[in-house]
């Protein structure tokens, strides 16, 4: 038996914070991959894809103020209201963004794991293209000795 457990408010506050910083991660993200995008551009080369759950997950929470609120979780608007926002949310398992602490994942149905797996990808990318051009020029200074 466990001799200490956090209490529901201490939970709630956890659970408030990580989904803030996870949050802050997509965000952060979204403008790597627009900055990736400036650079390739600029050099010539092709694009890089979105990729496609973190996009998902990007237009939800950008339209978060337009959805309707559940159960602790954020839903694509009722068809009374006649609004078409909220479409993001649909491509979710369960169609629903939890905002409130509950037994599942975070970013409705997706795993904080798998998030940052993602995020992590992007940055090795980036990462990976600029070392590889740090060597380039090192290559061609080398050359022109």
């Amino acid at each position: 038996m466990e001799d200490w457990s956090p209490t529901t408010e201490e939970l709630e506050a956890n659970f408030r914070e990580q989904w803030a910083e996870e949050h802050m991660l997509v965000w952060a993200t979204h403008q790597l991959e627009r900055w990736e995008g400036r650079l390739r551009s600029e050099r010539g080369q092709d694009p890089v894809a979105e990729d496609e759950l973190l996009k998902n997950i990007l237009d939800a929470l950008e339209y978060l103020d337009e959805v309707d609120f559940k159960d602790g979780s954020a839903v694509p608007p009722s068809a009374a209201g006649g609004r078409v926002t909220g479409k993001a949310l649909s491509r979710f398992p369960g169609e629903q963004l939890w905002i409130e602490l509950h037994d599942g994942s975070g970013f409705g149905g997706v795993e904080p794991e798998t998030v940052e797996a993602r995020v992590l990808a992007v940055v090795r990318s980036i990462q990976d293209d600029l070392e590889q051009q740090d060597v380039d020029r090192y290559l061609d200074l080398l050359r022109d000795r």
